[in-house]
């Protein structure tokens, strides 16, 4: 969500592997986020990376559920289910194919 890339490709890097430096630490994390996004705040991004940590820890019995990860990116974002609704357009999916090549 936050990088506007999809989770793979066949021509590209697994997103995990490709975000790892950044959620390690060794890269800046707001490097990750998607350009097209007008805005966002780096606290959130810190508290929305801590959730993507957690979500691919190595033990699958210390993953959050969907439940707590969508609970805890409610809270963090503070976004309610109306506004979380993904664009209308029939293109959508192609656009963000489209954004995240162009990203690459």
């Amino acid at each position: 969500m936050v990088t506007g890339r999809l989770p793979y490709s066949v021509d590209s890097v697994p997103i995990e592997d490709w975000a790892s430096d950044y959620l390690r630490g060794d890269q800046p994390l707001k490097e990750i986020v998607d350009p097209t996004l007008d805005s966002f705040e780096e606290g959130k991004l810190e508290s929305i990376g801590e959730v993507i940590i957690s979500c691919v820890h190595p033990n699958p019995e210390q993953r959050p559920t969907m439940r707590e990860v969508t609970a805890r990116l409610k809270e963090i974002t503070g976004i309610i289910p109306d506004a979380a609704a993904p664009k209308p357009s029939p293109l959508w999916w192609a656009e963000l194919e489209i954004a995240a090549a162009d990203g690459s």
